[in-house]
């Protein structure tokens, strides 16, 4: 059965490592790691924990590392050094305990004193570590192990084996069109071909569509170019992470400029019954709640970018969470733990809620045509997932 999207709903369907590149498997990658001197269980357990050797005896690990070929001494590493390096790195990322709203914010003011770069942040409820067996020493806070910050297709795709190589799957072009085509009349769009075309106007591509005189036309040229011609290409990392933030797998991990939401995020969980999802505050989740502190990074952080394709339809979601996404991929699966710059604990109670409610950030669909286009015209479980904070 081919793979798509829609497959990673499916809590049958494993993930294999069809997409691996040549060498990653699991008979080359021993032979190898027994190649440079490892014990049988050394072997096992770095093939386990996500770290991969190639030819040339460079090692990546995988969750923080990238594809590339050169050494940092901290995320990839000679094999020769690779063993001595791997126990005796330290992680210098603080860990702060907040006593109060104004304690988070007077810790964010000395962090952001000593950073020259914009800070970013996540909240969550509470803070999740990697589940490995031979931890990066070099990413490791005493007391939490490494901070956990993949994006929701990286823990499914590892949820069943732990060092699958796979390339996230999109939606398909004609799920898309399909969205983004329903901010068309195209009942109108074919009047206004048949009435240029009575005039004298040849219009049958989609170049003669764009260079048509009828602004109606014309800008229904572009957005069939704009599909046609960068799906596949520019517009798939735009549109994947729009999908995080309406409930879908994606590849981005999505992170914000305003501590208000990092707070309504650490200070709420998240919870579906019955199609419906609902934010329940929780305060400080008995003091487990955490904001981490990331520093932007250009090469691998983008901000939500409006996309002519969009226009119309216009997302939300990402403006009002006032969003900046971070990447990753299957040879940096937790890309953006090597940018924290502090870790916040709210270790105070809360009498109630911040200023920042669903409503704020969460439009209904009447005020958000992005997540009516999804709703409309996703179908199976991918729709069932569609985070809704409102009944039907």
């Amino acid at each position: 059965m081919m793979f798509d999207h829609h497959s990673y709903y499916d809590p049958a369907t494993a993930i294999d490592d069809s997409d691996a590149p040549h060498g990653f498997d699991p008979a080359t990658q021993y032979r190898r790691w027994s190649g440079a001197g490892f014990s049988d269980a050394d072997c096992q357990g770095f093939y386990k924990s996500g770290y991969v050797i190639t030819r040339s005896g460079l090692v990546i690990d995988r969750y923080h590392g990238g594809a590339l070929s050169t050494c940092d001494f901290r995320t990839r590493f000679p094999v020769t050094e690779f063993g001595i390096a791997l126990s005796r790195g330290t992680c210098q990322v603080p860990v702060h305990r907040a006593t109060s709203l104004a304690d988070v914010a007077r810790i964010v003011e000395k962090i952001n004193s000593s950073v020259n770069r914009r800070l970013l942040f996540r909240g969550q409820t509470k803070s999740y570590s990697l589940a490995r067996e031979k931890p990066n020493s070099f990413f490791r806070i005493p007391d939490l192990g490494e901070v956990s910050l993949m994006p929701s297709v990286w823990r499914r795709v590892l949820r069943d084996r732990p060092n699958v190589y796979h390339w996230f799957r999109n939606l398909t072009l004609f799920e898309w069109s399909s969205i983004i085509y329903s901010s068309v009349d195209i009942l109108d769009i074919d009047r206004r071909v048949l009435k240029a075309q009575a005039s004298g106007d040849w219009i049958t591509t989609i170049g003669d569509m764009e260079d048509s005189e009828d602004p109606v036309l014309k800008k229904f040229g572009q957005l069939r170019a704009d599909m046609t011609m960068e799906f596949g290409n520019r517009l798939d990392w735009p549109l994947s992470t729009l999908l995080q933030h309406y409930g879908l797998y994606s590849p981005a991990l999505d992170l914000t400029t305003e501590l208000d939401v990092a707070i309504f995020f650490a200070t709420h969980r998240f919870k579906k019954e019955s199609g419906i999802s609902a934010y329940q505050f929780v305060g400080s989740n008995a003091r487990q709640a955490v904001i981490y502190v990331i520093k932007e990074d250009r090469n691998e952080s983008t901000n939500y970018e409006r996309i002519r394709l969009l226009d119309e339809l216009d997302p939300q979601r990402p403006k009002l969470q006032s969003c900046v996404i971070f990447g990753s991929g299957p040879d940096a699966m937790n890309l953006a733990a090597d940018f924290l710059q502090g870790i916040i604990f709210l270790d105070f109670d809360l009498a109630g809620p911040g200023r920042i409610g669903v409503g704020h950030i969460f439009p209904r669909e009447e005020d958000d045509r992005f997540l009516a286009a999804l709703k409309s015209n996703l179908t199976g479980r991918p729709r069932e997932a569609l985070t809704d904070f409102y009944s039907h």
